[in-house]
């Protein structure tokens, strides 16, 4: 089980070998306080979009803990071409699968 705080997955650089090795670490993992994402934010987006991707691909367990609900935990503005929904969209439904029962 892993305890990571989301400023130190998502607000600096990462690569998809980091969060390979948290997901091959860590079956489980907690994620405390999850700040709204502004979904014009393209390079946040893409790291939470690949470490989503990496945690669905391992079959890890997620938990979110913060005051948002699921639907709010992105902040829903111009995100830009088809292809950049088509991914959120995506992202969106595997935490929706992984978080489920």
């Amino acid at each position: 089980m892993a305890l990571i705080d989301y400023q130190s997955l998502f607000e600096k650089e990462k690569g998809a070998s980091d969060y390979i090795a948290i997901t091959k670490w860590f079956s489980i993992i907690f994620i405390e306080n999850w700040i709204k994402t502004n979904l014009s934010e393209k390079n946040k987006m893409r790291w939470i979009i690949l470490f989503i991707d990496e945690i669905y691909n391992h079959k890890c367990k997620i938990f979110i803990l913060g005051e948002s609900k699921m639907e709010d935990l992105f902040i829903w503005d111009d995100i830009g071409d088809s292809e950049e929904t088509f991914m959120l969209e995506r992202c969106l439904s595997r935490l929706m699968e992984i978080m489920s029962d």
